[in-house]
């Protein structure tokens, strides 16, 4: 018996809701304190203005949030099955007759999809950003 589409997209929207919460929880926090440590290292700079740091901050930052992707996507399927247990939600999907493994293949797969979007589109897209962001870095040091 299978897990059926229906259940199977549910739960595969559940797991990545909840790992792009996360992610972009943890991104934002990482974009705030590069942000700050930026401002405070470049503030007296003269011509170095509020939106050239925000936009260092958002050139540096999905390089580093590119460390934390896998680590989203553990906390991200944690509460995930989390949410999906107080809810007595997979409670019914066993009693249904669905095993454990099969609950747990589209989390499975939005994980593999994710590592595969990442690899292709993310880290390209950070590596370009972190090189824009070393150029102004540059420009900066030269003032």
């Amino acid at each position: 018996m299978g897990i059926g589409q229906t259940l199977g997209r549910y739960l595969s929207r559940q797991f990545f809701k909840t790992i792009l919460v996360i992610f972009l929880g943890v991104f934002f926090l990482i974009y705030s304190v590069d942000y700050l440590e930026t401002t405070r290292r470049v503030g007296d700079v003269e011509g170095v203005s509020a939106g050239l740091v925000a936009r260092l901050s958002l050139f540096r930052t999905p390089a580093i949030a590119e460390q934390v992707l896998p680590f989203a996507v553990l906390f991200g399927s944690m509460v995930t099955l989390l949410q999906l247990s107080r809810k007595l939600e997979l409670v019914i999907a066993r009693s249904a007759g669905i095993s454990a493994w099969q609950f747990l293949l589209p989390g499975v797969i939005v994980a593999a999809l994710l590592g595969i979007v990442s690899v292709t589109a993310f880290n390209p897209l950070s590596a370009f950003l972190k090189q824009k962001a070393m150029t102004i870095e540059a420009r900066i040091a030269a003032k």
